[in-house]
């Protein structure tokens, strides 16, 4: 059976996910016209190293909607969660960011850039991306999803007239497309934060029995496995050209870049269930809402499936479409389409696997895809698709092993609940 309410009051949620995507997608062509391949592949270069180097982000974003549901009814607690929080992510992610610029000449050189001015730009923004995150999962918690997806929807436009203001102006390289970004980063984050705070006001102040409370340690505790889960999602759907920069040439990073852009569509079309099931889950965690489960994976499998198939049917005409005279022949969208579909399934049964609490599975998964990845950049790789085959092998291991995973967990509690 479907879990019809899920259903119905995620589509709203999918809708406006999606129109952020739809931006988002839309400034990644227009700067993919704008810039020549070898710019290109710096910028999604940079961008994707700085996902994985910032994967706390959604850690924060899990902390935020896992926390702040059982305070939908508690303003004093609701304040409390977000003001700490807020404060521990500024502290926290500015002596990060004082780190990693410590070693920008490092990751320049990782990423075999002739300067670091982009890796700067991309820092500078750093602390607002993970004020914003948090605050998009404090408005999942709080039950506001289609306002958490519409902070979202924000930045994607802020980005897009910034960047498109900066490119038709005549300033097209990759140092100002970043630093465009990290812009929009930070006047989305002031944004937000003003909308959760006046959100707060409006909870009331009363407390109900059946109200749940969590002590710090548990908050931190659930930091670790939050921080794993989400830094093997950021290194799933970005590794690839981070890989490619590191063994090919920027031209050919530029290309593949094209490709795989395309090819993230399935997976970011269905990114809006992963923040709505988290909550949801945990508030209904003692139902063992195994339906709820089915219906997401359903739809993030069928969505992302489809457009793949769409991927396979006409690779070129995507490519010509959407980036015009800068792309060329398509040669690995196909085949990028299906790892993309494999990544969307796997991204939403982490998330299920966080929101149950299965946090031993999180741990070995990460160190499994850490691994992976450091395999990746030590052995010689001689073509682009030598690096397709190994790493779609890898992932329907990884899948495989994950799904046999929740098939038997979900036989043994039918099991626990007849015996009761």
């Amino acid at each position: 059976m479907i879990h019809y309410k899920f259903l119905k009051s995620s589509i709203f949620v999918l809708f406006l996910s999606n129109a952020g995507n739809f931006f988002n997608y839309l400034i990644q062509i227009v700067i993919g016209r704008y810039l020549s391949p070898e710019e290109y592949g710096i910028h999604n270069a940079v961008l994707s190293l700085g996902v994985i180097l910032t994967s706390g982000t959604m850690m924060l974003m899990s902390l935020g909607a896992k926390y702040a549901a059982p305070m939908r009814f508690n303003r004093m607690g609701a304040r409390s969660l977000m003001l700490r929080w807020s404060k521990n992510i500024f502290l926290w992610s500015g002596l990060g960011m004082v780190v990693l610029l410590l070693i920008i000449d490092l990751i320049a050189q990782f990423l075999k850039l002739e300067s670091n001015y982009e890796v700067f730009a991309f820092l500078c923004g750093m602390i607002f991306v993970h004020l914003l995150t948090f605050y998009q999962g404090f408005l999942n918690g709080l039950g506001h999803h289609a306002m958490s997806n519409l902070l979202g929807l924000t930045l994607s436009i802020v980005r897009v007239l910034s960047t498109w203001g900066l490119l038709v102006s005549g300033m097209g390289y990759a140092l100002y497309t970043v630093g465009a970004l990290s812009f929009s980063h930070a006047l989305s984050a002031l944004v937000g934060g003003y909308l959760v705070y006046l959100l707060i006001q409006k909870i009331p102040h009363e407390e109900t029995s059946k109200l749940k409370t969590f002590k710090r340690k548990q908050e931190l505790n659930f930091l670790y496995p939050s921080f794993l889960t989400w830094t093997s999602i950021a290194i799933l759907t970005n590794i690839d050209i981070i890989v490619i920069k590191h063994h090919f040439d920027p031209v050919i990073t530029g290309y593949f870049t094209q490709e795989t852009i395309i090819a993230r569509i399935g997976l970011f079309i269905t990114s809006a269930l992963t923040m709505v099931l988290l909550p949801e889950i945990t508030i209904e965690a003692t139902k063992q809402p195994k339906h709820l489960v089915r219906t997401a994976l359903l739809i993030s499998g069928g969505i992302a499936g489809m457009f793949s198939l769409i991927c396979w049917i006409a690779p070129d005409f995507l490519l010509q479409i959407i980036f015009s005279s800068n792309a060329s022949e398509s040669s690995y969208l196909p085949m990028l389409s299906v790892i993309y579909v494999i990544v969307a399934m796997l991204n939403l049964i982490f998330t299920i696997n966080l929101a149950r609490g299965n946090y031993l599975a999180q741990y070995i998964y990460f160190f499994v895809i850490l691994f992976f990845s450091i395999v990746l950049f030590l052995i010689k790789i001689d073509s682009i698709n030598q690096f397709i085959y190994i790493i779609t092998i890898f992932l329907f291991i990884l899948l495989f092993f994950n799904i046999v995973r929740l098939i038997l967990k979900s036989v043994s509690i039918d099991k626990f609940i007849k015996k009761k």
